[in-house]
C-alpha cells in the first residue's frame, strides 16, 4: 500500500490511516515566468493523522490565549518578535526557563502554553505593579518578568498542570467505563448486578 507523508508530524503512514483533504492557499510571490502572481488562490491536497492535526489545532488555540494574556498584562499592542520565540522557545524547551530549583532538570518538551499563561496570570498583580517603577524598555521588562517572576514558579505550576490533566484522564476512563456497562444490553448489566450482589461475600 502507498505511503504518504503528515503534513503536521511529517511521519509517513499507510494512505488507510490518512485523512485527505483539499486546502486552500496563496501565492507568497509571483512566478518567475508569470504563471501566477504574488495572492493568488491555489489548491493543495494534503494527508495527516486526526490526531496530529487535532493537537495542532489546539495548541494553535492555547498560543493565541497565552499571546493576548502577556500582550494584555504588559499592557501592549503587539509583543516584540524577539520575545515572541522566546515564548516559544520555553513551549519547546530550547531555554535555561525552569531549571531553577529543579536540581538541573528541566522539561524536555518545555512547557505547555497553558501552564505558561497561568504563571502571567498568577503574576499579574506583580507584574504590573511593578511595570510602574520600570524606567527601561518593554523588551527588558518582558524579559526581567520571565527571568525573575516567570521562572520562579514555572516548575511549581507544571506539576500542578500535569496533575490536574492525570486526574482529568481518570475522569474520563471512569466516564467511559460507565457508558460501556450503560450500553449493555439490560439483562447482562442485570446478570453483573447480580454478580456483585453483597449477599455472594456472606
Amino acid at each position: 500500500m502507498a505511503q504518504f507523508k503528515c503534513k503536521y508530524c511529517k511521519e509517513k503512514d499507510d494512505a488507510d490511516n490518512l485523512v485527505l483533504e483539499e486546502i486552500e492557499g496563496r501565492r507568497k510571490k509571483d512566478h518567475r515566468d508569470g504563471k501566477w502572481k504574488k495572492g493568488d488562490t491555489f489548491y493543495q491536497k494534503v494527508r495527516f493523522h486526526q490526531s496530529c492535526r487535532d493537537r495542532t489545532l489546539r495548541e494553535t488555540k492555547e498560543w493565541e490565549i497565552c499571546y493576548e494574556t502577556v500582550k494584555e498584562i504588559h499592557g501592549l499592542t503587539t509583543i516584540p518578535d524577539f520575545f515572541v520565540i522566546m515564548l516559544q522557545r520555553v513551549r519547546n524547551g530550547n531555554t535555561t526557563i525552569g531549571m531553577k530549583n529543579s536540581e538541573g532538570k528541566r522539561y524536555k518538551e518545555g512547557y505547555e502554553y497553558p501552564i505558561i499563561t497561568e504563571c502571567y496570570e498568577r503574576k499579574r498583580d506583580l507584574i504590573q505593579w511593578k511595570m510602574k517603577q520600570w524606567d527601561g524598555g518593554d523588551l527588558q521588562f518582558m524579559q526581567f518578568v520571565m527571568k525573575y517572576y516567570i521562572d520562579d514558579i514555572i516548575n511549581q505550576v507544571a506539576r500542578e498542570y500535569e496533575i490536574k490533566k492525570e486526574k482529568e484522564k481518570k475522569m474520563k476512563q471512569v466516564n467511559e467505563d460507565f457508558d460501556f456497562e450503560l450500553s449493555k444490553p439490560s439483562k447482562e448489566r442485570k446478570k453483573t448486578d447480580d454478580d456483585m450482589d453483597i449477599s455472594n461475600f456472606l
